[in-house]
């Protein structure tokens, strides 16, 4: 697994292929250890490997974290783009109209103001 796919260092100092050689047994004794004693202090890690020990092969539990990764990645750029349709676009035109409305208000204003003194 790429680390560019990889959205467990988000959520703790463990790596995708770290926890997926724990999961096949091919992690030496310190690393072993230090997984096994994040998944006593975070959930999150916890239940991702007890999810991920429930596949029968390690080709279908490797698909599966890829394919999470894929959905991942796409929820998260439909959501940028998403929120890029939202912004406002042309600024200067926005900014354009209002000193437009300014000045027609201001206008109105004097109009009203110097007819009202020649009245």
């Amino acid at each position: 697994m790429s680390n560019n796919n990889n959205i467990l260092p988000n959520f703790s100092s463990v790596t995708e292929e770290q926890m997926l050689n724990y999961l096949k047994g091919n992690l030496p004794p310190e690393e072993l250890h230090e997984i096994e004693k994040l998944m006593v202090e975070s959930d999150f890690v916890n239940d991702a490997v007890e999810g991920l020990q429930q596949f029968g092969s390690d080709a279908q539990m490797e698909a599966y974290v890829k394919q999470l990764n894929t959905q991942l990645h796409q929820q998260l750029s439909d959501r940028k783009a998403k929120k890029e349709r939202r912004s406002i676009k042309n600024m200067q035109w926005t900014i354009i109209a209002v000193v437009i409305v300014l000045l027609l208000c201001l206008l109105g204003y004097a109009v009203i103001t110097l007819y009202q003194r020649t009245h």
